[in-house]
């Protein structure tokens, strides 16, 4: 709603122009995995310069070839990049990300962290692991485009730290999986990387927004 703030003394009183305060509503962070990939041509081809690997059709193959390969479920792959590099071959990025699940006030957040946030987050973990696994294999992984066949180059799977990813404005509450609007005094986001014991002796990276405070 719309606030102003009154100053006062024996001699009277100001007020301040008003302004509109929103209260921004708590939701469920998306967890995702960047990933890239380098692919080598099968056969001794080297792509022309000008060819635009980022056309839609293109990426709608890999797509769907990572997404059949692996079958996939609840993780969805997004922001699929296509770059030709200096051997002849290509560098394939993209993003795993956990499904956004619309978080009511209403609900209990207990319920639907555990209805829909962790079984999604288990799936990541797997869809992760099982790409690892598909790369290693003897017979390698290959991704065919309109008449080209590339093969995964061995040892170039970059797989980078988890990341939580709020809306402008919000911060993770790590210990609830959630996003919250910045506190009083802090305003916009900034990645930070964390340092998470998993148990056993392991540990995983992870990305974290987190507000900065203002100047």
């Amino acid at each position: 709603g719309w606030y102003t703030c009154m100053a006062y003394n024996w001699i009277g009183n100001v007020s301040s122009e008003p302004s509109y305060l929103t209260v921004l509503p708590a939701s469920l962070a998306r967890i995702e995995y960047p990933i890239s990939i380098d692919f080598a041509p099968e056969f001794n081809v080297t792509l022309a310069s000008n060819i635009d690997l980022n056309r839609a059709e293109y990426k709608q193959v890999v797509y769907t070839t990572i997404h059949n390969s692996l079958q996939l479920t609840s993780t969805q792959i997004k922001d699929i990049q296509l770059i030709s590099d200096n051997g002849g071959g290509a560098i394939i990025s993209f993003k795993f990300i956990t499904p956004y699940f619309v978080y009511n006030s209403s609900e209990n957040i207990q319920n639907v962290l555990i209805d829909n946030v962790e079984p999604s987050l288990l799936q990541l973990e797997q869809d992760k692991n099982n790409l690892i696994a598909l790369v290693s294999q003897d017979s390698g992984f290959v991704i065919n485009v309109y008449g080209l066949s590339f093969r995964y180059v061995e040892n170039s799977l970059d797989i980078s730290p988890r990341v939580f990813v709020c809306p402008m404005g919000y911060q993770v509450d790590s210990s609830l999986v959630i996003c919250v609007g910045c506190a009083p005094g802090s305003y916009g986001s900034v990645l930070v990387n964390q340092l998470n014991e998993l148990g056993n002796g392991r540990f995983i990276e992870e990305q974290f927004p987190r507000c900065l405070e203002c100047p």
